[in-house]
């Protein structure tokens, strides 16, 4: 299956394809979006949606490490992530569209 990566750009164009908008008003409507959840993790550390996943702010603690490349252990520094995990609906809508892909190749 040939990947491709959906920008910024591409999701606005589907809001003016859907809705009609103008694609100052999408990409306006895109932004205030992503800022709203940005706020959200930086306040609650939590964003869910239903069917779609679950933005999380979680702790990684220092350790040690090795740098692959010259094999020096290092010491790594506490740090605040987020991490993504996908709902349930969209696990089963990719995992059936990437097996039809692969199905389509053989």
């Amino acid at each position: 299956m040939e990947m491709k990566t959906v920008t910024r750009k591409d999701l606005a164009e589907l809001f003016v394809r859907k809705f009609g908008c103008a694609r100052s008003q999408a990409s306006n409507y895109l932004d205030e979006f992503f800022e709203e959840i940005i706020e959200a993790l930086s306040t609650s550390g939590r964003v869910e949606i239903r069917n779609f996943g679950v933005w999380e702010v979680r702790e990684r603690k220092a350790r040690r490490a090795m740098n692959p490349r010259t094999g020096e252990e290092i010491q790594t520094q506490q740090k605040w992530i987020v991490s993504f995990v996908p709902g349930k609906r969209m696990k089963e809508i990719v995992a059936e569209r990437h097996a039809a892909q692969a199905e389509k190749k053989k």
